[in-house]
């Protein structure tokens, strides 16, 4: 299964799902290094706050990802109900366990990310 990065270019970090054609890549929003951090804390205390409530994170992602005219569940499904790993810039920071998916787990998929949160603030 392919895994959910996030990852840094020259528009700040953004999220992507691993070897996907098309690509599915959501830009965090933030007009600063700082603006951007901030909405990465915010997108996973909100998978933290709502891992079982998969339509309340549907309908805050807009919140925190450039998702266009996408709806929060598309983006939500596209990102998490393929993908069993978590890769933080090139390091795997969460991963299920058989053939369980990342959508199953969103509570776990955010305390990973919280845990690392750190390297996200050194690297911005």
């Amino acid at each position: 299964m392919p895994a959910f990065i996030i990852n840094t270019n020259v528009n700040g970090f953004y999220t992507e799902v691993a070897n996907t054609d098309p690509a599915v890549m959501y830009q965090f929003l933030g007009d600063t290094p700082e603006a951007t951090t901030q909405s990465i804390i915010g997108f996973t205390n909100e998978l933290v706050a709502n891992g079982t409530d998969q339509q309340a994170m549907a309908d805050a992602i807009g919140n925190y990802l450039d998702i266009g005219e996408e709806t929060g569940e598309a983006v939500l499904q596209a990102l998490f109900s393929t993908t069993d790993m978590v890769v933080l810039v090139d390091q795997v920071i969460y991963g299920t366990v058989g053939e369980d998916v990342l959508i199953d787990e969103l509570a776990e998929v955010g305390q990973a990310i919280l845990a690392a949160a750190g390297a996200l603030v050194i690297q911005s």
